[in-house]
C-alpha cells in the first residue's frame, strides 16, 4: 500500500450488549434503527445505509463510558426536548438507566442516556462549524 493509497470508507462499528434478545427492542423500537437480527448471539443495526453497528452478546459487556458513545443529530432543538420526553416516559419499558437533561454542551443542544446495557447515546441538534464542515463533506461527496 502506497502513502496515496485512501484508506477507504469508515464503516461500521462494534457494540458489546448484554442480550441481543432483549437490546434488539431498543435499537428498533425506540431509536427506530432498521435490524437484521439473523446470526446467533448478534445482530446488525443501522439509521443510514452508509454506516452501522454490529452489535454482539457479551454477558459479561463492561459498561461504555459517556465519552465513548454514540451520536444522533436530530434536526432541531425541539426534536432534541421531544427525543428527551419521550426517553424520560418509556425508560422502564427501553430499559434506559440513565437520562441526563438537554443542555447547550461544545455549542450543540443535546442529552444523553445510557441504554439497558450501559451503552450511551446522545441526542444533539448541532449548527456548529463542524456540523457545517461535516455537511459539504458529505455533499462533496454525492
Amino acid at each position: 500500500m502506497s502513502a496515496s493509497t485512501s484508506p477507504g470508507v469508515l464503516s461500521h462499528g462494534t457494540l458489546e450488549v448484554r442480550n441481543v434478545d432483549e437490546s434488539v427492542r431498543f435499537y428498533r423500537d425506540f431509536l427506530g434503527m432498521k435490524v437484521i437480527y439473523d446470526v446467533p448471539k448478534a445482530c446488525v443495526i443501522w439509521l443510514h445505509e452508509s454506516w452501522y453497528i454490529v452489535c454482539v452478546e457479551n454477558p459479561n459487556a463492561r459498561e461504555m463510558p459517556m465519552l465513548n458513545h454514540f451520536g444522533i443529530d436530530v434536526e432541531s432543538r425541539e426534536a432534541v426536548d421531544q427525543w428527551y420526553e419521550r426517553a424520560v416516559r418509556e425508560r422502564d419499558l427501553h430499559g434506559i438507566s440513565t437520562i441526563t437533561r438537554p443542555k447547550v454542551l461544545h455549542e450543540a443542544y443535546q442529552f444523553y442516556l445510557r441504554d439497558r446495557d450501559h451503552n450511551w447515546w446522545e441526542f444533539q441538534h448541532d449548527t456548529t462549524t463542524f456540523a457545517r464542515m461535516r455537511a459539504m463533506a458529505v455533499a462533496t461527496q454525492a
